[in-house]
């Protein structure tokens, strides 16, 4: 009994891991991620009201909604402030609506139960919840594939055109240099703007692609002299005649547009950007020009010199791919990727939405005061005003309804549709599978190149090798490996600058009387942390910086153990560039192995996509090679999913039987909930004869799968023989 007991909690534990990216993601959109968006929110838990106030409010259960055919929602309170000419007019708390909750969020009512108390309110004893319960049905949010954000890449772009593009919380980024004076609006339609040689910067915000040059964001954001903005973009590229050509030619595109100060490009910046943007009629072009400063470039770093110099460091790498010092980067390739999860989603749609609400409450209190003979703010204003905080919410819940995005939603996703499915229980396998599987996005199933569905090598231990659909969705609906994680928490980016700046860290500044020159007897690092470059490193302290990161890493008490540590020497500068890159934001794929430089127990360190393509791993004893490998795999099933991890004998089966047995499990029939008699899907089928195997994988035991057991669909036999005579 007590081994029963153990091994039914153990299988709980091990199963939270499987959903635990969507709940943490929605923990981080509820509690940390809304704060950014709206100023001392206040989220509630699901609740009945018996006379419309919140005194006497009932708890409102999932089992409740299910079957009465509502949303498992709660309120979303805001503070609406209303000021004019500076001052405070009026401040209420509003009401925005009802948000929906995920269940086993910490919002939701069953987080803190046990199973018995579960059981009693008509949950499963083990419910993992990561889903949403949305008109009585439940439904899962997607995660899917996107670019890396906050990192450089360098991409090919047709045949005269290099670029970066960067994801900077989904404002696209993109800067091009043509080579041999090309056109621009000649490559790219609908670009009316030309550069001969250098300078454009193509921002994807809020409607559409708009362009402007490098410069002219430089003196937006930062304001300084030409020979400053000259000497910055020359730093480290002193002897380099082709580089310093495009500098020169880029400041006399700035003079020939009479851009000679902070003012003059803040006002050429909004006047481009103006009808892309969220102002209204009385905003200046200047004003407009700090916005899309302040909100859509290089969102995620705070001051002005922090975006200066990142600019600075992007336009100096696109001028080694330009003269093909580097190569360009896949897209494809899991180490440029991320995970785009249900929290982030959510979260780029209230937020944009609250700003379509705020900008026509503000349209309609102008008007209205206008309009008024006396001219004057009056309360009835913003009581009809007040009609459009509906507009919140219900895009969520229509989101979650239908899966598609809300109109005027411009964020860069490849896809307006097919981010929702309903959570099948067919059986616990296919459920299971609803929350590992990651999708590329519809855009890619129309796309007749076929590299978007290779396989890459870099996806070992994250992706699983056998688990994918066949037909039209192979190789685009993927399934995370059983041991990999996606990082749903914010990582501190002060304790990592505080960790390596023991090693000589010099900040940009310091460093400004360095020679940075590859060909000087010491060369720095630049060191970027999340996409902000904070300072450079020399060469002889690099490696002892690396070693201490990971130990601290590795041990969780100062790091994060999701802490990513990549490390571009200039050996290899053939295929990147140089600089220690350093990760702790959310989204990313995660997984573990052992450090072989680190004593047990505190040796197993978890590494990135990007950080493992220059780590020597090894499978086990047997493979070590001296000065080569510097980490050992954990269990070498940890490259298959959950549901591959079944298969016994996997490496007696032809790949495609592994592949044909993935999607078999997920379709018998089985014991898909033990609350049968409170349910009321249209679609559940309940086996009354279940069958446990008799040949059983570690991770059958592991996982509990005889508390939900399947039935058998099919058994195909293959003997093999040879006719002796």
């Amino acid at each position: 009994m007590y081994n029963d007991v153990r091994n039914t909690i153990t299988a709980k534990m091990i199963t939270a891991e499987l959903v635990e990216p969507h709940i943490k993601s929605f923990n981080y959109f509820a509690e940390q991620g809304i704060t950014q968006a709206v100023e001392n929110p206040f989220i509630g838990f699901p609740a009945i009201s018996k006379d419309g106030g919140d005194a006497n409010a009932l708890k409102l259960w999932p089992s409740e909604c299910r079957v009465s055919c509502r949303s498992y929602s709660a309120k979303l309170l805001a503070t609406l402030t209303i000021k004019i000419n500076n001052q405070v007019v009026d401040s209420a708390r509003r009401n925005l609506g009802d948000i929906p909750i995920m269940l086993m969020s910490n919002r939701c009512h069953l987080t803190k139960l046990n199973p018995n108390q579960l059981m009693k309110e008509k949950e499963e004893m083990n419910e993992m919840g990561g889903y949403f319960i949305v008109n009585g049905q439940e439904k899962v949010v997607r995660m899917l594939i996107a670019q890396r954000r906050n990192y450089v890449g360098s991409v090919f772009y047709s045949l005269n055109f290099y670029l970066f593009l960067m994801e900077l919380y989904f404002v696209s980024l993109w800067l091009l240099l043509g080579r041999n004076g090309s056109n621009v609006a000649s490559i790219i339609p609908n670009m009316a703007y030309h550069c001969d040689v250098f300078g454009i910067i193509i921002l994807s915000a809020i409607i559409s692609s708009i362009i402007c040059p490098i410069g002219a964001c430089c003196y937006a954001i930062y304001d300084c002299p030409d020979q400053f903005l000259y000497t910055e973009l020359m730093r480290g590229f002193n002897e380099d005649e082709f580089w310093k050509g495009c500098v020169v030619n880029m400041l006399m595109d700035l003079k020939s547009e009479n851009l000679n100060s902070k003012a003059d490009a803040l006002s050429y910046l909004g006047r481009l950007f103006r009808a892309a943007l969220p102002v209204i009629t009385s905003t200046t072009n200047m004003e407009a020009g700090q916005i899309l400063i302040d909100r859509y470039l290089c969102v995620h770093l705070n001051t002005d010199r922090e975006k200066f110099d990142f600019l600075i460091y992007s336009a100096q790498k696109l001028c080694s791919l330009a003269k093909e010092e580097i190569v360009p980067e896949s897209p494809d390739s899991i180490a440029n990727q991320e995970v785009l999860l249900p929290g982030m989603i959510l979260l780029l749609i209230l937020k944009e939405r609250l700003e379509i609400m705020l900008t026509r409450m503000c349209r309609y209190i102008v008007d209205s005061i206008i309009c008024d003979s006396s001219h004057q703010f009056q309360a009835r204003h913003i009581t009809t005003a007040v009609k459009f905080t509906s507009l919140v919410t219900r895009a969520l819940e229509y989101f979650l309804r239908t899966g598609n995005l809300p109109s005027n939603v411009h964020h860069a996703f490849s896809q307006q549709s097919g981010f929702c499915i309903i959570a099948e229980r067919l059986n616990h396998l296919r459920f299971v599978g609803h929350f590992r599987g990651i999708h590329r996005g519809a855009f890619f199933s129309e796309v007749r190149s076929t590299d978007v569905r290779k396989l890459s090598t870099e996806a070992w231990g994250f992706i699983c090798p056998v688990h994918t659909p066949d037909g039209s969705p192979c190789g685009l609906l993927n399934h995370l490996a059983a041991s990999c994680r996606v990082t749903a928490t914010q990582g501190s980016r002060d304790l990592v600058i505080h960790a390596i700046s023991k090693f000589g860290l010099l900040s940009l500044t310091a460093s400004a009387m360095l020679n940075l020159d590859s060909a000087t007897d010491q060369y720095y690092y630049r060191v970027i942390v999340d996409g902000s470059v904070i300072g450079v490193i020399g060469e002889e302290n690099v490696q002892q910086a690396i070693q201490i990161l990971r130990k601290e890493k590795s041990s969780g008490v100062f790091l994060s153990i999701f802490t990513e540590i990549c490390f571009f020497s200039r050996k290899t500068f053939s295929m990147h560039y140089p600089g220690l890159f350093i990760f702790t934001e959310f989204g990313r794929f995660m997984r573990p192995v052992n450090n072989l430089s680190i004593e047990p127990p505190s040796n197993r360190e978890y590494i990135g996509t990007m950080e493992q393509l220059f780590l020597g791993i090894c499978i086990g004893p047997e493979d070590f090679e001296e000065g080569v490998t510097t980490h050992q795999e954990i269990d070498p099933e940890n490259i298959l999913s959950f549901n591959a991890k079944m298969i016994p004998f996997p490496d007696h089966n032809q790949s495609p039987r592994n592949v044909y047995q993935c999607q078999m499990a997920k379709q018998t029939m089985g014991t898909p909930v033990h609350s049968l008699v409170h349910r009321t899907d249209n679609k559940m089928y309940c086996l009354r004869t279940p069958q446990s195997p008799l040949v059983k994988t570690e991770s059958y035991d592991a996982y509990a799968i005889d508390n939900y057991p399947l039935g058998t669909n099919a058994i195909v036999a293959v003997i093999s023989y040879t006719v002796c005579v």
